[in-house]
């Protein structure tokens, strides 16, 4: 049916009519994937019995363990960590003083993609900090299977988390995602290497 269609020896108006319905479909999938962010399917680990609203680990004690500070610490707690220190969920509210809101991009902030990622290392750190016995500093190696499925602006919580997959002497391996509400914002595998901290 479709070589008929397709035919040069058919009406040009069957073959347009059969490139209009395709491009119809093709439109509806298109506009749905772009206005219907995708909902969250697997997660990293359950958690609905995490109770979000309560800090575990303020900034003060993060601080303790990462070496991150001023606007540069994205973490604004720690909601939950397992016993092991393997998996965690951190929680960024994002504000509209946000050092990166006027720039990026102006009268429509959102949160730029690197510091979603970078604000993931932190909660890596921090988890792989907490089973070493002198903290360290995490410096990125690579990000892998990046993807971005919505955006985060001023007013959304973002959960950041965080699982640690492998660990190579000092390089590490996580599985990370953000979510905001019941859909995923971000997923990536982050790996990193861990360096001493050069004390003055």
């Amino acid at each position: 049916m479709l070589d008929k269609i397709l035919s040069l020896r058919n009406s040009p108006i069957h073959t347009r009519h059969f490139i209009s319905r395709i491009r119809e479909l093709l439109d509806a999938g298109l506009d749905s994937a772009i206005h219907e962010p995708m909902r969250t399917q697997h997660t990293l680990f359950p958690t609905a019995e995490i109770d979000v609203a309560l800090p575990k680990v303020g900034r003060d004690m993060i601080s303790q363990v990462i070496p991150h500070r001023g606007e540069m610490l994205l973490l604004d707690y720690i909601a939950w960590v397992d016993d092991a220190f393997r998996r965690g969920l951190a929680v960024k509210k994002v504000r509209e003083d946000e050092f990166w809101v006027a720039g990026h991009f102006p009268g429509h902030p959102i949160m730029p993609g690197a510091l979603m990622l970078e604000a993931s290392a932190q909660l890596a750190l921090y988890l792989s900090n907490r089973r070493l016995a002198e903290p360290a500093v995490g410096l990125f190696l690579r990000i892998e299977n990046a993807r971005f499925r919505s955006s985060a602006a001023p007013g959304d919580q973002l959960l950041i988390l965080c699982e640690n997959v492998d660990q190579a002497r000092n390089i590490f391996y996580y599985d990370v995602q953000g979510l905001i509400e019941d859909r995923i914002v971000f997923e990536s595998r982050i790996v990193g290497m861990l360096s001493k901290v050069k004390k003055k």
